[in-house]
């Protein structure tokens, strides 16, 4: 038996393993940890520090300079007169005309889109870092209205319905457009729903501090 042994450990070979740190590769290591972690902090600081530009539609910037909006030319265009008074100091809020026409609605509505777009954008970083970029961004809060109420009585037998209603809130906390994105009714239904639902009054949604047009989606049962 012991020259047996003695042949098996002629036949195999034991090599000594050499566990003494590389400091090459650890520093390599190291430098990757570093770059991803200067990377992360530039795209933070960027974040909070890069402004968002919006571009303003040719309506919106006649309403906001200090002048008056005189109706609309035979070509379509809008005459602009100088003011007379001293204009007051801008609050920064987007204030539609007293007599609200088609093209004024339009405008709330285009920037009240883009300014929803940053406000959601906003709402998903805040969600996933923790914390809010420049510009921050605040959601409009209803303050005032009801549902509507739509009882079984006026609809056919066993209806029911999800009506999903996108509503454009101006910077007073108006609601100056709301229109059905999904679901049928009938259209008597339907402008009883939108009748309430522009009733509604809420806490404009605000970027750094200051009132700004937004829109959400409001779902309504039927009936309700």
């Amino acid at each position: 038996m012991q020259s047996g042994d003695s042949a098996y450990h002629r036949m195999v070979e034991f090599y000594e393993v050499d566990r003494a740190l590389r400091a090459r590769p650890f520093l390599w290591s190291a430098l990757a940890h570093l770059g991803v972690a200067a990377l992360l902090a530039l795209f933070v600081w960027v974040g909070r520090t890069r402004p968002v530009v919006l571009p303003l539609a040719k309506s919106e910037t006649a309403q906001m300079i200090p002048a008056k909006v005189v109706a609309p030319k035979a070509s379509g265009g809008l005459s602009v007169a100088s003011a007379q008074k001293k204009p007051k100091r801008s609050s920064g809020r987007l204030r539609p005309s007293n007599q609200e026409s088609a093209l004024g609605v339009a405008a709330v509505r285009e920037r009240a889109r883009r300014e929803t777009i940053g406000l959601v954008q906003n709402f998903k970083f805040r969600t996933t870092y923790g914390f809010s970029p420049d510009p921050k961004y605040e959601l409009p809060v209803q303050t005032a209205g009801d549902y509507p109420s739509v009882s079984a009585d006026e609809l056919p037998p066993r209806f029911e319905q999800y009506l999903i209603v996108e509503i454009t809130i101006n910077s007073d906390g108006r609601v100056v457009d709301a229109r059905i994105m999904a679901g049928q009714v009938e259209n008597k239904i339907a402008q009883k729903v939108l009748a309430a639902v522009r009733q509604f009054k809420y806490r404009p949604a605000t970027r750094s501090g200051i009132p700004i047009p937004s829109q959400t989606d409001l779902v309504i049962h039927v009936p309700t």
